[in-house]
C-alpha cells in the first residue's frame, strides 16, 4: 500500500514539475532506426506464422487468436511477449509475410492494451517495447498506409509521456537504467523531441555514473547486467554519431569500462560465469559485443569494486566471488554465494554454480539463490544471507537480500609457482563462525589446491556446528568414485580427466541440479564434504589433471576385434614390471631331434604371414580334429611378452574353447595376457576378470559405491518436477 501511494503521489506531483515530460503531439516522424545487436533467427519467424510462440522456455499455440488475449503459460513468457523482443526474428526474415504479420501484431496490441495494462505498462517493460519498436520500425512502417503510421506514432507518444512520469517507479538497477536509455533513443530517433535531448542525456549520464562501477562491473554484481547494458549502449553510441551529436562522456566511459569485464567473466567455453542472477548466456551476444571492442584491452585479474577474482593459468580458468552483498535496492536477483567459485578447463566447465533462469517457477528461483546452490561452504544448512519476505522455504520472486556478509577481505599473491588467493567472510557471524577459503593454482594450470577453514569469532559461541562443502559439477561431466574410495574421477567430454581428492576426509557424490539450462532444471552431481566445527576446522582438497590417463588412453576391446587394433604402438615399460601380467615360466621340455627349433620372433623380424601357415611341427589327433581358425595376436617386447618358441607353444597360448561335455569348472580358461593389459589400462574401471572364473580376490562391481542421491540444502523439489516449465 505504501509503495502504491508513493507511486500515485509521484505521478501527481510530476504534472506540476518540469521533469522529463514528453508531448505526444510533437511527434511527427521517425528519423533513424537503431541497430539491434541481439541475435536473430529467421527460422523462428516460420513458427510465428503458424501461430506457435516459443518465448522464455514456454510455448503457446495461439492459432488465429491474438496472443494478447491469451492466458500466458508463464510470467516470463508474458514479459517477453509484451517487450516485443521477438520482432527481430521477423525482421531477419524480411519478407512480405513477416511485414504483414508484424503490422497486425502491433496493431492488436495498440487496440487491446494500448491504453493501459497492469503488466504491459510497467516502466521497464514499456522501455524495452519502445526500444524494439524503434529498432525494427522499417519492418512494419515501410510502405505502411498513413493511418497506420499515425496510430503507431500516437501510441509511442502516449507511452513516452507515461514513461517520463514514472521512470523513477521502475526497480532500481538495470530496469531503471533501461527506462532512461529508451527515452534517450526516442529523443534521437523521433523528430520534434530535440529540445529534450540534453535533459534526457544528463539523466542517463547520472544513472550510468551511479550504476557502472569504476572497474566496469554493475552495482547489482550480476555479470549478465553488463552484457545487457552493452547491447543497448553500443547502438546508442552509434545513433548519437549518426545524428552528428557527440555522445556524453559518461556513455563512452561506461562502455570502455565494461568491455574488459565481459572478458573477465568469460570461461573457456565462451559463456559468462553463473554469479548473482546470471543464467544462460544469450546466443551470439558476447561475439556481437566484442566485435565493437576497438581497444582489445586485456582484462584485469581482479575486480575489487565488483568483488570478484580471476585466476588463469595454462588452459584453466577459475572465477572467485569475493564480494559483499549489493545494495538492498538492487539485490532482487542477488545470490547468497559469497566465496563460491567456478572452474573450467579449455572449453569445458567442470565446477560451477547451479545458476538460474527467468523461465523457472518461484520454488526453483528461490533454490537457485541459496548458498547450497553454489560451490562453497554452508553451516548447519543455512544460507550466508537472509531473504526478505521468505517463509516456509519459499520467497517471492525478486525479493531483496540482506543480513549477509558485511566484512569480506581478500589478498592475492602471484609467483613463479602459481597464483594464491585468500579470502574470508563473516556471513555466519550470528553463529560465531568465520569462513576462510584459499586457492592455489599452479603455474601450468594442472593443479588446484584449496583449503576451507572455519574459526570461532568469539569465545561466547561454543556449540558444535555441522558444515558441508559443495562442489557442483557441470552436467556434461561424468563423475564417479575411484577404486580407492577417496578419490572422485571427473571425465570431461573432451577426453580430459580430473581427480578430486581430500586429506583426512572422504568426499561423497550426491545428486544436484543445474538450473541455467535453457530447457529447465537438469540433473547433475555434486561433491560434498561434511564435518563438524568445534573451535577450528580445516579441510584441504585438491583438483588435479590426470595427465597419465591422457597419454596412455586405450579404448575398450570390442567383440570380434583383434587386440592389435587397440594396443598402442609403443615400446614403453607398460606391463613389463606388472606381476599380474608377467608370463609365468613354463617347465623346460627336452628338445626334439627330429625337428629344428623355430627361431624367436622379435619386433624387428616378423615372419611372413604366408610362411606362417606352413608349420612342420607334428600335430596330434586332437589338434587335427579341431581346426578352428583363430587370429594370431601380435606381441611386442615393449609390452613385456616373450614370443613363443615353437608353433606348438603358440597354440598353447591361444584361448581354448571349453568342451560342451565337461562341467563349467573344467571349462574355465584364464584370460589372455594381452586382454589383461588392455583391461588394466582403463584406469577408471576395475580389472576385468575371466568369464566364469572363481577367483576369491575378484569382487563383483558393487552398485553401492555412490551414496543415495539427494538434493541437500534445497527445498523439497526434484529435478523432474520442473519439466513442464
Amino acid at each position: 500500500m505504501a509503495h502504491g501511494l508513493k507511486r500515485r503521489l509521484r505521478g501527481f506531483t510530476s504534472m506540476f514539475s518540469r521533469g522529463l515530460k514528453f508531448d505526444g503531439r510533437a511527434l511527427q516522424r521517425l528519423l533513424i532506426a537503431p541497430h539491434d545487436l541481439r541475435t536473430a533467427d529467421a527460422t523462428i519467424a516460420n513458427d510465428v506464422y503458424r501461430g506457435r510462440l516459443s518465448l522464455a522456455g514456454a510455448v503457446a499455440d495461439i492459432g488465429t487468436t491474438s496472443p494478447f488475449l491469451l492466458t500466458p503459460p508463464s510470467a516470463a513468457w508474458q514479459v517477453e511477449l509484451l517487450c516485443f523482443s521477438w520482432l527481430r526474428h521477423l525482421h531477419a526474415a524480411d519478407d512480405a509475410v513477416s511485414r504483414i504479420h508484424a503490422r497486425a501484431l502491433i496493431g492488436d496490441w495498440i487496440a487491446i492494451q494500448g491504453r493501459g495494462h497492469p503488466v504491459a505498462w510497467r516502466p521497464e517493460i514499456m522501455a524495452r517495447r519502445i526500444i524494439s519498436w524503434l529498432s525494427h520500425s522499417p519492418l512494419y512502417l515501410e510502405k505502411a498506409d498513413p493511418g497506420y503510421y499515425q496510430a503507431v506514432m500516437k501510441s509511442l507518444g502516449r507511452q513516452l509521456r507515461y514513461l517520463s512520469r514514472h521512470a523513477r517507479d521502475a526497480d532500481d538497477g538495470l530496469p531503471r537504467l533501461t527506462t532512461y536509455i529508451a527515452m534517450t533513443y526516442a529523443t534521437l530517433c523521433i523528430s520534434g523531441l530535440e529540445r529534450l535531448q540534453s535533459r534526457v542525456s544528463r539523466a542517463l549520464a547520472s544513472e550510468l555514473s551511479r550504476q557502472v562501477l569504476p572497474d566496469g562491473g554493475h552495482i547489482s554484481r550480476d555479470p549478465g547486467a553488463i552484457l545487457e547494458l552493452l547491447l543497448d549502449l553500443l547502438p546508442l553510441r552509434q545513433t548519437y554519431l549518426s545524428r552528428d551529436i557527440a555522445p556524453p562522456n559518461e556513455v563512452i566511459g561506461a562502455i570502455d569500462r565494461m568491455m574488459p569485464m565481459v572478458r573477465f567473466f568469460r570461461h573457456g567455453d565462451g559463456d559468462l560465469a553463473l554469479f548473482n542472477g546470471m543464467g544462460r548466456t544469450p546466443t551470439g551476444a558476447i561475439s556481437s559485443v566484442l566485435a565493437y571492442d576497438d581497444t582489445l584491452g586485456r582484462h584485469a585479474d581482479q575486480a575489487p569494486h565488483s568483488g570478484y577474482q580471476r585466476m588463469a593459468a595454462g588452459e584453466t580458468v577459475l572465477l572467485f566471488d569475493t564480494g559483499a552483498l549489493p545494495p538492498t535496492s538492487v539485490s532482487g536477483r542477488a545470490h547468497a554465494g559469497c566465496l563460491s567459485f567456478e572452474f573450467s578447463s579449455r572449453n569445458q566447465r567442470i565446477i560451477t554454480n547451479c545458476g538460474t533462469s527467468p523461465a523457472l517457477r518461484d520454488e526453483w528461483q528461490h533454490a537457485a539463490r541459496l548458498t547450497a546452490a553454489h560451490s562453497t561452504l554452508t553451516v548447519d544448512n543455512i544460507s550466508s544471507a537472509k531473504f526478505l519476505g521468505s517463509s516456509g522455504g519459499k520467497t517471492a520472486r525478486g525479493a531483496a537480500i540482506t543480513g549477509g556478509p558485511k566484512s569480506v577481505s581478500v589478498s592475492r599473491d602471484a609467483g613463479d609457482t602459481g597464483v594464491t588467493v585468500d579470502a574470508q567472510h563473516d556471513g555466519y557471524r550470528k553463529l560465531g563462525i568465520v569462513h576462510h577459503r584459499q586457492f592455489v593454482l599452479s603455474a601450468d594450470g594442472h593443479e588446484l589446491e584449496g583449503q576451507d577453514r572455519l574459526t570461532r569469532s568469539s569465545r561466547l559461541f561454543s556449540r558444535t556446528r555441522n558444515f558441508a562443502i559443495r562442489f557442483h559439477i557441470h552436467p556434461s561431466v561424468e563423475a564417479q568414485i575411484d577404486r580407492d574410495g577417496r578419490t572422485i574421477v571427473l571425465s570431461l567430454p573432451n577426453k580430459e580427466r580430473w581427480k578430486f581428492s581430500t586429506a583426512g576426509t572422504t568426499p561423497r557424490l550426491e545428486e544436484s541440479v543445474f538450473l541455467a539450462d535453457p530447457k529447465g532444471a537438469r540433473s547433475t552431481s555434486q561433491i560434498v564434504i561434511t564435518g563438524q566445527c568445534g573451535k577450528e576446522s580445516v579441510v584441504n582438497w585438491r583438483l588435479e589433471r590426470d595427465t597419465v590417463f591422457g597419454m596412455n588412453r586405450i579404448r575398450d576391446v570390442k567383440t570380434g576385434e583383434s587386440a592389435q587394433a587397440v594396443m598402442p604402438a609403443t615400446n614403453g615399460p607398460m606391463g613389463q614390471n606388472d606381476p599380474s601380467t608377467a608370463k609365468k615360466p613354463e617347465p623346460k621340455s627336452e628338445p626334439r631331434p627330429e625337428t629344428s627349433p623355430t627361431p624367436a620372433i622379435t619386433s624387428k623380424t616378423r615372419p611372413d604371414p604366408r610362411t606362417r601357415a606352413k608349420d612342420t611341427t607334428p600335430q596330434t589327433d586332437k589338434d587335427k580334429s579341431s581346426k578352428r581358425p583363430l587370429p594370431a595376436l601380435k606381441r611386442t617386447k615393449g609390452l613385456g611378452l616373450l614370443p613363443p618358441e615353437t608353433a606348438q607353444d603358440r597354440n598353447k597360448v591361444r584361448r581354448r574353447q571349453p568342451d560342451k561335455n565337461t562341467s563349467s569348472d573344467q571349462g574355465d580358461e584364464k584370460i589372455s595376457a594381452v586382454e589383461r593389459i588392455v583391461s588394466r589400462a582403463r584406469s577408471n574401471k576395475a580389472p576385468v576378470a575371466a568369464p566364469g572364473a572363481k577367483n576369491p580376490e575378484d569382487k563383483p562391481a558393487s552398485p553401492g559405491k555412490k551414496t543415495e542421491p539427494r538434493l541437500t540444502g534445497f527445498p523439497e523439489i526434484r529435478p523432474g518436477d520442473d519439466k513442464k516449465d
